[in-house]
């Protein structure tokens, strides 16, 4: 073999070797590679995200991001898929956990005829409904109010209106008889 075919040979050989390190490299350091800082390792050694530890989604593919998973903060209430939510999202009217658990069980609040139903189970009265103050904890009583808000606020005023000048007729009738 000539000079030039011993380089040849020489460069492709070393450009082999190169290449089958680095291939074998890049297949070790992913099953051995250092998780960051926000991740977790699982089991079978892969690294997911911290966020999706206990979050009822077997990330790892081998169930060990979900198992011993904490408790619950004390103001936080657990769901029965795992999952934590705000105390205060228990029984508001809308569901925060994802298999809705936080809205079983819930004592509903009746509000009378004349007042309005926040989605936390407290009742305003229909005066503050639609009139550009949020008196509710989530702010419903100022949504869905459309273009008639006004009508409606002033039909509800005018009716109360009525019903105190019939009391005050009726007191005053009353009166007269005694």
């Amino acid at each position: 073999m000539g000079l030039p075919a011993a380089r040849f040979f020489v460069i492709v050989l070393l450009l082999f070797t190169v290449a089958e390190t680095s291939l074998g490299r890049t297949v070790r350091s992913y099953w051995n590679r250092a998780c960051t800082s926000t991740q977790f390792r699982c089991r079978n050694n892969k690294c997911i995200n911290s966020s999706a530890l206990c979050d009822g989604y077997n990330d790892c593919l081998d169930g060990s991001d979900e198992q011993n998973c904490h408790e619950c903060r004390p103001d936080e209430f657990r769901c029965s898929n795992g999952d934590c939510v705000s105390q205060y999202a228990r029984c508001d009217g809308r569901s925060d956990c994802r298999d809705r658990s936080d809205e079983y069980n819930c004592n509903v609040t009746t509000c009378s005829s004349d007042q309005f139903r926040c989605q936390d189970g407290s009742c305003i009265s229909i005066d503050r409904r639609c009139n550009m103050n949020i008196d509710c904890r989530n702010g419903e009583d100022e949504t869905q109010c459309g273009e008639y808000a006004s009508l409606f606020l002033s039909d509800q005023n005018e009716k109360k209106k009525k019903k105190k000048r019939r009391k005050e007729q009726i007191g005053k009738e009353i009166s007269v008889l005694l």
